[in-house]
């Protein structure tokens, strides 16, 4: 699964934030009050983050947060196989060529950082 558009690069708050989209747009899940109140839970709790669901709308987006929401989200929803495809289509047609494996890395990284860096 790879395009010849623009080779794997770094990720930088672009990505992140293509990513973000590619998931929201391509999973079928409803977000339940529940999984509102786990992802404001994990934003505040474990990340440091003072925050509720309506203020995500209005806070200054960057990429500590990109990450942050990214990973709050890995740890609520449990995607299935049929999820991972879309969501690779989605990138691929941003122009990203790295595999789904790759990704998978790149957000189990990124959720042992975000662990390392709870106060």
């Amino acid at each position: 699964m790879s395009s010849p558009t623009k080779p794997a690069k770094k990720w930088d708050d672009t990505m992140l934030a293509h990513l973000c989209v590619a998931i929201y747009d391509t999973v079928n899940a409803s977000i339940t009050l529940e999984d509102k109140d786990a992802i404001v839970a994990i934003m505040n709790g474990r990340f440091g983050h003072d925050t509720n669901w309506n203020a995500i709308r209005l806070m200054k987006w960057d990429s500590k947060v990109h990450e942050d929401i990214l990973v709050a989200i890995s740890d609520v929803l449990q995607l299935s196989r049929t999820d991972w495809e879309h969501i690779m289509s989605a990138l691929q047609k941003m122009g990203y060529t790295f595999t789904e494996g790759a990704l998978k890395y790149v957000i189990h990284i990124l959720e042992d950082y975000a662990i390392a860096q709870r106060p």
